[in-house]
């Protein structure tokens, strides 16, 4: 991460894939008629990358969508959820629950192919596995080093049908990450009882808030609200994928 006067500049550098690990980060919202300025401090950036996203450190934005759109950009507004506990929930039949070990390379690479397999066929691109492949190195070197966890909800077969991970922040706060559930398995409450499992997990390690972001449209938010969490503060980002 690197400081401007007004923006943080977010690189990863292991996995330039990574929209929001390549991405810049704005002290405030922007002006009106100042978005495609905007766009332009991020290609300067960021000016190998395919895509442009940009967050907002603010809970107000005054952005005109047509303004936005007419940078190539899209508007989009997300919900912080927080809570400072989970209440309890059954693992359905035939499931069980437990953390990855980062030892095991197998079982990591296991949920690569688990997310792939929620995908369009267009999607199921060489550069998207290895894009998966790399996040997930990511997420099992941030748990070997203590910083947190993986979880995944395993079928009767043996196969991974459901994971995320939580991590610690700083503040005795803690947050989840990249949620998933195979689509064949959706709506049996497995994701309810993982997201309440990883919670115990990060409470029991000193966590005194727990924080997900979640799509306002989307079918996961209920699920959340349900969990316990409530809704916070608005996130609010300019993004384009990649032409």
């Amino acid at each position: 991460m690197e400081s401007r006067p007004d923006y943080l500049v977010v690189r990863t550098p292991a996995n330039p894939a990574y929209h929001w690990g390549n991405c810049l980060i704005l002290d405030q919202a922007p002006e009106p008629g100042s978005v495609a300025s905007w766009v332009e401090a991020f290609r300067r950036e960021h000016p190998t990358a395919e895509h442009v996203a940009l967050g907002i450190d603010a809970t107000e934005v005054a952005i005109d969508p047509a303004e936005a759109a007419s940078a190539g950009v899209a508007l989009e507004q997300d919900v912080v959820l927080v809570t400072d506990q989970l209440d309890s929930a059954p693992v359905p039949d035939g499931f069980s629950l437990r953390e990855l070990d980062p030892a095991d390379p197998e079982q990591w690479a296991a949920l690569v192919g688990m997310e792939l397999e929620d995908l369009d066929e267009p999607d199921r691109t060489e550069s998207h596995a290895d894009f998966l492949t790399r996040r997930f190195a990511g997420h099992r070197a941030l748990a070997e080093a203590g910083h947190g966890g993986w979880f995944a909800a395993y079928a009767p077969d043996g196969r991974p049908v459901a994971s995320l991970g939580i991590f610690a922040t700083g503040a005795d706060r803690w947050r989840y990450q990249q949620v998933i559930t195979h689509p064949d398995f959706r709506r049996r409450g497995i994701a309810g009882a993982l997201l309440r499992a990883a919670g115990a997990r990060a409470c029991a390690s000193g966590a005194r808030e727990l924080v997900i972001v979640a799509d306002l449209t989307g079918p996961a938010i209920g699920l959340y609200r349900c969990a316990g969490f409530r809704d916070a503060v608005p996130q609010w980002a300019l993004y384009a994928p990649p032409a």
